[in-house]
């Protein structure tokens, strides 16, 4: 969880429920910290769609590719009208020059390790504890269309 303070709360951007943060494959340019609202965190696999997690307010997402500078490894989407705060990449990177090398390093090491243990997580389809409710159906092709959609305009299809 994150304490949000007031450095950071002038970067906060509104999303409606159901909006695409971001896709799985897509660079990733921002880390976030949700204020308000909830974010399903999914991935599809063998074109099954794998709930991950919901993730609500105090909650980060996006770390993992921050420090490694690899592409997003999972699909984020807004449950409720959300409020989240944005922190620029390049400003996460400036933070972490002022460290020792050793703290970067240990920092790609251990993003390496969540994404590592993500992707072992989907592939067996282990999910969650966090994950409040099981997907029917009709949510599961909703939530694919959410993300057929996005990825189209993006150009990520």
């Amino acid at each position: 969880m994150v304490n949000l303070n007031n450095d950071i709360s002038d970067r906060v951007t509104s999303y409606q429920a159901d909006t695409v943060i971001f896709a799985e494959g897509e660079a990733s340019n921002y880390l976030y910290i949700i204020k308000t609202g909830r974010v399903r965190i999914v991935k599809v696999y063998d074109g099954k769609l794998i709930p991950i997690s919901i993730l609500g307010p105090g909650s980060f997402l996006g770390e993992s590719a921050i420090f490694t500078d690899e592409l997003r490894s999972a699909d984020a989407i807004t449950l409720d009208p959300s409020q989240i705060v944005l922190i620029k990449k390049s400003d996460i990177k400036k933070v972490i020059k002022l460290c020792p090398d050793w703290v970067n390093n240990i920092m790609k090491t251990l993003c390496h390790r969540l994404s590592e243990t993500s992707m072992l997580l989907s592939e067996h389809q282990i999910q969650s504890s966090e994950k409040e409710e099981s997907l029917d159906a009709k949510e599961i092709n909703r939530i694919k269309g959410l993300l057929e959609n996005y990825r189209s305009k993006k150009g990520l299809s």
